[in-house]
């Protein structure tokens, strides 16, 4: 191991430096050698020096037991030595059926080239489809994605910057209730209790209150009334001034909501307000 460290730290310098004989099976080592050639260099000597030591332990096994005769622990013993060295022998010789079984990779050595990104990478190449840009982002990440130096970000500042709702729209039923265009401004609507109706604001990923009042007052909604909060996640968005991702395939089901009283008024309020 320490010897595989100083290699792969300093194979190249080390290359520039001595000449390094060829392994058994051929394979050289040079200043250009990279770390597949660099293991599969010292595993071909490794396999060499590894067979010659079996050889020889077979060999002084052998004298042993041949010199050993009327000594039945010394044969013993060399007939030990033998049965070992020849397993490992076989082990040896072995081992690339052994490494090929668990992986053919492992007895390639292929060079090692790093994958190049996806999703988050390559958003100017673009996928499979011929998305590219921010479109490519778009698609796989969502709107608040942007592609910038081929890779897809997200401008964690501005998500978190949320506006106040400058607008609402109100339907039911698929016809307009309630048409607020500022903030601040009541109007006169008419929805029976139990309706359920949709809520678009904008701008996008605003935040506000819609107070749905039983009466039209001089200063707004009055007698009983209902608030509702307006925050991102929770109600449809207009793109008045703002860019949408969604395709123009995809349509989000309405988010439906309902409230206890006859509505005759709509206003439109700040959070900070309520």
């Amino acid at each position: 191991m320490v010897v595989l460290g100083i290699l792969t730290t300093n194979s190249t310098a080390l290359a520039l430096q001595v000449n390094w004989p060829d392994s058994p099976l051929g394979t050289p080592l040079n200043g250009d050698s990279e770390l597949p050639q660099l293991i599969q260099y010292l595993y071909e000597w490794g396999i060499a020096l590894g067979g010659l030591a079996a050889f020889i332990a077979l060999l002084i096994a052998g004298f042993q037991f041949l010199t050993s005769a009327g000594n039945p622990t010394q044969m013993s013993e060399a007939r030990g030595r033998i049965q070992s060295a020849a397993v490992g022998l076989v082990l040896l010789l072995g081992s690339w059926l052994i490494l090929y079984t668990i992986n053919p990779d492992l007895t390639t050595f292929e060079p090692l080239v790093m994958p190049s990104p996806s999703l988050l990478g390559n958003c100017e190449e673009g996928d499979e489809d011929g998305r590219t840009g921010d479109d490519y982002c778009e698609y796989h990440f969502g709107c608040d994605y942007e592609c910038k130096n081929n890779v897809c970000a997200i401008d964690l500042k501005s998500l978190f910057e949320v506006e106040d709702c400058s607008s609402v729209v109100v339907t039911a039923d698929g016809a307009v209730v309630a048409d607020i265009s500022r903030t601040g401004q009541s109007v006169s609507a008419e929805m029976e209790a139990g309706t359920p109706f949709q809520i678009e604001a904008s701008p996008y990923r605003c935040m506000g209150t819609l107070v749905l009042g039983e009466k039209k007052g001089i200063f707004g909604c009055s007698g009983d009334k209902r608030t509702l909060a307006l925050q991102p996640g929770v109600v449809t968005y207009s793109d008045q001034g703002e860019k949408r991702c969604e395709s123009e395939e995809e349509e989000k089901e309405p988010v439906n909501f309902s409230v206890d009283i006859d509505v005759k008024c709509m206003s439109l309020e700040k959070l900070d307000k309520m």
